[in-house]
């Protein structure tokens, strides 16, 4: 292809739309696997086409702000977030690295000299991964802590030790000069940065425990994500709604970002997350879920957002894919292994519903309910702020109890109860989606029954022993990407009970209507204003 004709997202072309695997699974399949890892690393090295190349595919996200494509930057970013189109703008991006991905598969599959056939066919059926971070929170060592992997190379398919291109992207010389500190100064993408100075390296323990740590929540939002019945709420943090009570599907994946990214990283920053390898199993896993939340509801982006083009990706040589055209992944000619065999709404419902197992309200909430309709009440932080305030990506913190003094013992905290955590642009006025969302508020939920249960002894979930006790210890507290402690003027921490069901016959719960406690937080600095 010339590079004046522009490249076409098509999907990987094929008869057939294979399931894009679990990492776990897909790591299992040794020849895709082996196949996966040089086909990144050749992407990594790719050099006389910057529109397939690494470094140009993951600027799409973010910085440098460079064209791409045919499509002109004007020197801002083209990604959608705080907006109804966050979930479909990066189904083609994934489709994007997909394709990519599997061309040199197939190229790679082709020189092997054994098993000629089964190379050939694991190419032609390979898929971008996920990564099921509501089941496994903490991906296998091959994606965040082992340097090398060993693999069947060819021409003979003996096993050897190569660069583990999952672990992280080294950035070629000039790439990172249009940066910003750190990143500038960073050769290599890094997760957990032991500090800020140009030495830094991914603290890879602390990666694994603050992942480990983040489990129940993340299972428990990402069930709760399929109570939601609004297109607009469950896609972005700017469509929260006046009866909201749970966390958008963007919510969750910026709490994913900030969990891998943690104080400085790439992940937590929008404009360098795009470098990260771990951000392409992160989005497949996003996208996996829109799939599934579609196929439960039955909807889709709203008019005239679905109509809009999804810059900068092209469909043909003179239109972008928009979000009519993709409701469904095998248009992009792939599906995800939930859909196998004919799986019905029904089938997926109850998948979903076992994320609630382990939490502390399970016997109530999971399975279906034949015989009588089951209900709890919800506590709940709802947290709202201006997104561009702090001056990047941030969190505000949630606790029952004491606050240590050092920002960097809070996520350590017993009296920790969850977090909400905001990708945002460090450079909005940079960024003309973030220019026009310049007064936004954004909205998140941390869920706070279970750390009530842990918090207290004996605990009920009745308002007349809830409200009193977080009266008295629910505490906040606001901390920058950087790990340092900010304040946020725009803050409102309010608490809600909402009432969840199980009607006869079903297989997730139904939210109620909620019940703002503006009481439990008014006076405080960031509380109710209500």
């Amino acid at each position: 292809m010339a590079l004046e004709d522009k490249f076409l997202i098509t999907g990987v072309v094929g008869d057939q739309a294979p399931p894009r695997l679990e990492i776990n699974d897909f790591i299992a399949n040794e020849k895709q696997f082996a196949l996966y890892i040089q086909a990144l690393q050749a992407m990594y090295s790719e050099m006389k086409d910057p529109r397939v190349s690494y470094f140009g595919v993951s600027a799409i996200h973010g910085r440098p702000f460079q064209d791409w494509n045919g499509s002109p930057n004007h020197e801002k970013a083209f990604c959608v977030h705080t907006t109804n189109l966050f979930p479909t703008w990066h189904r083609p991006y994934v489709a994007l690295i997909e394709q990519i991905i599997q061309s040199h598969a197939a190229r790679i599959a082709e020189t092997y000299t054994v098993d000629c056939d089964a190379w050939k066919s694991a190419a032609a059926n390979l898929r971008q991964p996920f990564w099921d971070w509501a089941t496994n929170s903490v991906p296998p060592d091959v994606i965040i802590s082992d340097e090398t992997v060993s693999i069947p190379l060819p021409p003979r398919g003996i096993t050897n030790n190569v660069v583990n291109p999952f672990f992280r992207y080294r950035f070629r010389d000039g790439e990172t000069s249009q940066f910003g500190e750190p990143f500038k100064d960073w050769v290599y993408t890094l997760r957990h940065p032991t500090s800020q100075g140009k030495e830094a390296t991914s603290d890879v323990g602390g990666l694994k425990k603050r992942l480990k740590d983040v489990q129940m929540d993340l299972r428990y939002d990402t069930c709760r994500l399929f109570s939601i019945d609004n297109w607009d709420h469950f896609s972005t943090t700017g469509g929260d709604g006046a009866n909201a009570n749970t966390n958008s599907l963007e919510a969750v994946h910026d709490k994913v970002h900030a969990e891998v990214g943690g104080s400085g990283g790439h992940m937590f920053d929008i404009d360098y997350a795009g470098f990260d390898p771990i951000f392409y199993l992160h989005h497949s896993q996003v996208d996996r879920l829109v799939s599934l939340w579609n196929c439960i509801h039955g909807i889709w982006v709203p008019e005239p957002a679905a109509d809009k083009a999804l810059i900068p990706f092209w469909k043909t040589q003179s239109t972008y894919w928009k979000s009519t055209d993709i409701e469904s992944g095998t248009s992009l000619n792939y599906t995800y292994p939930d859909f196998l065999d004919g799986a019905s709404s029904d089938d997926v419902s109850r998948g979903i519903s076992k994320l609630h197992e382990g939490s502390p309200h399970s016997s109530l909430l999971s399975g279906e309910s034949s015989q009588t309709s089951n209900s709890i009440t919800e506590w709940t932080a709802r947290v709202c702020s201006k997104q561009f305030e702090v001056g990047g990506s941030f969190s505000v913190l949630i606790f029952i109890g004491h606050v240590p003094e050092n920002p960097s013992e809070w996520h350590e905290s017993p009296s920790f109860a969850g977090s909400f955590d905001a990708l945002a642009n460090n450079t909005p006025e940079e960024c003309a989606n973030c220019r026009d969302h310049a007064d936004m508020v954004i909205s998140g939920y941390v869920h706070l029954n279970a750390h009530i249960f842990r918090q207290y002894d004996q605990a009920t979930l009745h308002p007349e022993y809830v409200i009193p006790r977080l009266t008295n210890d629910l505490c906040w507290r606001v901390l920058k990407a950087d790990g340092t402690a900010a304040e946020l003027p725009s803050l409102e921490v309010v608490i809600m009970a909402t009432p969840l069901t199980l009607p006869v016959g079903a297989i997730l719960p139904v939210a109620g209507e909620p019940v703002h406690h503006h009481g439990v937080t008014r006076g405080k600095s960031g509380g109710s204003r209500a």
